[in-house]
């Protein structure tokens, strides 16, 4: 029970608001600068965006996540944010949803 005890803190921890600005600032550069934003800085800025305190940050990471599945690279980890996202928004019903997407792509998780 403590692993489980010791996930559901982490879903609740919130990132630290430095790490926010930094991950905003690159995702913001590459948006400027490239015809593309990586999938990676776009994965890390919503990373901290579905950890940070606040609900419309955590909707912003939600949506560059989906923006993520959409472009055809659904791993694993976008899907498995998502639901991170919707539980932390207490949006119970699409979190689910996205927890058996991940149990679909990896059965034995």
């Amino acid at each position: 029970m403590t692993e489980l005890n010791d996930i559901i803190d982490d879903l609740d921890t919130p990132c630290d608001e430095r790490d926010i600005i930094e991950h905003e600032r690159q995702y913001s550069e590459e948006l400027q600068t490239k015809p593309v934003v990586s999938s990676r800085t776009q994965f890390g800025y919503a990373y901290v965006l579905i950890k940070s305190p606040y609900d419309n940050d955590v909707r912003l990471g939600i949506k560059l996540l989906q923006e993520l599945c959409q472009s055809g690279v659904n791993q694993r980890d976008f899907v498995y944010y998502l639901a991170v996202g919707y539980y932390r928004l207490r949006e119970y019903g699409p979190a689910i949803k996205y927890c058996e997407r991940v149990l679909d792509m990896e059965p034995g998780n």
